[in-house]
This record gives structure tokens, C-alpha cells and sequence, in this order.
């Protein structure tokens, strides 16, 4: 087993028990004027659990080279039986995909909340499912999208028999999902592949789309939550969980960004450019399995009653291990007494 296959288990691992600590504090510890709010929380923390899951089953790696970009699942190293690996490749890439959408349709709602907007007032519930619909409706699409312009064509497996089978694994040990951008005929000569071009443009669109959503309804809840700052000390509580969960909202949303959007853009683009940076692609899949482990931290850190929870937790701990070892230290000595009576 790889040193990166290890470390995408553990940290699988990780991420599961973070985000199911994440729901026990969500259910248990949230403040009530909270609302339904910690359904949609629940609903990111259950997203994350989920994509942990599949990255510790399949394994994923990337490789590129030149116009080419792919992830990719090796049956040595993947715990699906074979025949469910494609569907899972694709399911890991419509997690990837997803993930802005997810927090996407929070920013919708914290918005809406901060204002007292009617309809949350009025068909809370209602809200809560239609903006849960979003990402899955988001998500079909996607993962029908890279089904029929991302998979194994005639001009990937070309790029495969050349570059990749035979150094690492045969063609029936891989199952992959990815780019091509300029394959080559017989005579070297390039031209723009239209299915991986159209499947970049779909990708692009959709992510471009939910970034959009999370920085103009992201702005908005910062400028009205700021404003709320200035009325009057009755409204000091609503205002310190506003601003705990917007920025801890906030947090959630870099981390993805950082770890998993910005660097996969950049191979994208190179891949694009036909320039392959081969060090990016190594170190991806690592960056995309920290996603799950690390976002739930935010809530943990900035949302006080949890903060508090994690902290009363650690201290009973602390203190339980304390005194058994004095209790421990107590019977050694009196047995020590006792043997010189």
C-alpha cells in the first residue's frame, strides 16, 4: 500500500468521525433560536461523511500529461468489487463538483435569515427542502454531464497506451474520468477534442454558477449582518450567532477552495494549455481527501455553544484520567504499606 492510499484512509477516517462528532454537537448542543438551520448543517456534515467514504473505497489518484487530466481508480488498490468502480469514479466527481452547490444554497439561506425574510418566516420548512433538492438536482446532471463527455473514448484510450498502460496498470485494472484536450492522429498532428472540451465548459459553468451564488449572497449576509451590530442590545445575541455561523460558514467554504477547486483548476488550465505539471497532480488527491476531515473544524473553533460542548467534553476527560491515575497511585501505595505490616 502507497504512502498516499495511507494517507487518504486516514484521513477518510478522520473525516467521518469529525463530521459524525459535528451532527452529535449539532443535535445536541445547538441554541434554539438556531431553527432549522442545523438540518441544512447536518445536511453538509452528512455530504462530507459520504464524500470520505467513497475517496476511502476507490482510492482515487490523478495523473497527467500534456493536454491530459484524469482521475483515476486502480482495482489494486480500490475495496468496490470491479464492476462498481466507473459508477464511483463518477460519484467521486460529482461530490467534487457538488461541493460548491452545498454551501451555495447555506449562503441562500443564511441570507434570508438575517433579513427575516417573509418566506422564512412563513414556509421555513418548505425553503429547507427546496434549496436541499438544489445540489442533488445539481449533482444528476453533473454526473450524467461527465458520464457522456469525461469517460474512456477511442482518443483517451490512444493517450493511455502511449503514456500510462504498461509503465503502471493494464487497461483492465483502471477505470478513469477525465480530460483530453488535443489528441493526435496518426501523422502527430493536434486538434481540439470537442468532447473533453464540452464537458470543460459544462464543469466550468456549473462551478463559475455556484461561486457566483456564494460571493453575492455571501456579501450581502456580511454587509446585513454587520448592520445588525448597530441596533439595539436586544438584538446583540441574534447578532453574535449570526456572525458565528456566517463565519463559520465562511471557513467551510475556503477550505474546499483551497484544498480541492484552486489546484484542480490549475491542472485544468494546463491540461488546457497542453502543459503538463505533473507535481500538482500527485499531491491532489491528498488535498482532496483533507476536505472532509478539515471542515468541520470551523463550527468546532467559532460557534460558541459548540465550542464550549468540545471543551467541557476534553476537561471531563482530562479530569477522569487524572483521578483514575491518583486512584491507581493510591492503591499502589497502600499496597506497599501493607506488605511492610
Amino acid at each position: 500500500m502507497s504512502f498516499r492510499s495511507i494517507f487518504q484512509h486516514i484521513s477518510a477516517g478522520f473525516g467521518v468521525l469529525c463530521n459524525f462528532i459535528l451532527i452529535i454537537l449539532i443535535i445536541k448542543k445547538s441554541p434554539k433560536t438556531l431553527g432549522s438551520y442545523k438540518i441544512l448543517m447536518i445536511y453538509i456534515a452528512i455530504f462530507d461523511i459520504f464524500y470520505a467514504v467513497i475517496d476511502a473505497l476507490i482510492v482515487p489518484k490523478m495523473f497527467s500529461y500534456n493536454s491530459g487530466a484524469f482521475i483515476i481508480v486502480s482495482t489494486n488498490e480500490a475495496l468496490l468489487p470491479k464492476s462498481w468502480l466507473l459508477i464511483a469514479n463518477l460519484l467521486y466527481c460529482t461530490f467534487f463538483g457538488t461541493s460548491m452547490a452545498v454551501f451555495a444554497v447555506h449562503f441562500v439561506y443564511r441570507y434570508l435569515t438575517v433579513i427575516g425574510s417573509y418566506y422564512i418566516k412563513n414556509y421555513d420548512r418548505q425553503i429547507i427542502i427546496t434549496l436541499m433538492t438544489f445540489p442533488v438536482i445539481f449533482g444528476l446532471v453533473w454526473f450524467w454531464m461527465t458520464h457522456f463527455t469525461l469517460t474512456a473514448s477511442d482518443e483517451t484510450e490512444q493517450f493511455f497506451n502511449k503514456y500510462y498502460y504498461g509503465v503502471h496498470n493494464s487497461a483492465s485494472d483502471i477505470f478513469y474520468v477525465g480530460y483530453y484536450f488535443y489528441p493526435e492522429d496518426a501523422y502527430g498532428n493536434k486538434a481540439l477534442h470537442s468532447r473533453s472540451f464540452r464537458g470543460f465548459l459544462f464543469q466550468s459553468t456549473f462551478i463559475t454558477s455556484s461561486f457566483g451564488l456564494i460571493l453575492y449572497f455571501g456579501t450581502k449576509c456580511h454587509l446585513h449582518t454587520k448592520s445588525l451590530s448597530s441596533k439595539t442590545v436586544t438584538s446583540s445575541s441574534r447578532f453574535s450567532l449570526q456572525s458565528q455561523l456566517f463565519y463559520a460558514l465562511v471557513f467551510q467554504t475556503i477550505i474546499p477552495v483551497f484544498l480541492m477547486h484552486i489546484p484542480s483548476t490549475i491542472s485544468m488550465c494546463a491540461a488546457f494549455t497542453n502543459i503538463s505539471i505533473e507535481f500538482i497532480s500527485q499531491i491532489l488527491s491528498c488535498t482532496i481527501s483533507l476536505y472532509p476531515a478539515l471542515d468541520p473544524l470551523p463550527n468546532f473553533f467559532i460557534i460558541k455553544s459548540y465550542r464550549n460542548a468540545i471543551t467541557q467534553y476534553l476537561t471531563d476527560f482530562l479530569r477522569l484520567l487524572t483521578c483514575g491515575k491518583k486512584h491507581l497511585n493510591v492503591i499502589h501505595v497502600q499496597s506497599r504499606n501493607t506488605s511492610k505490616i
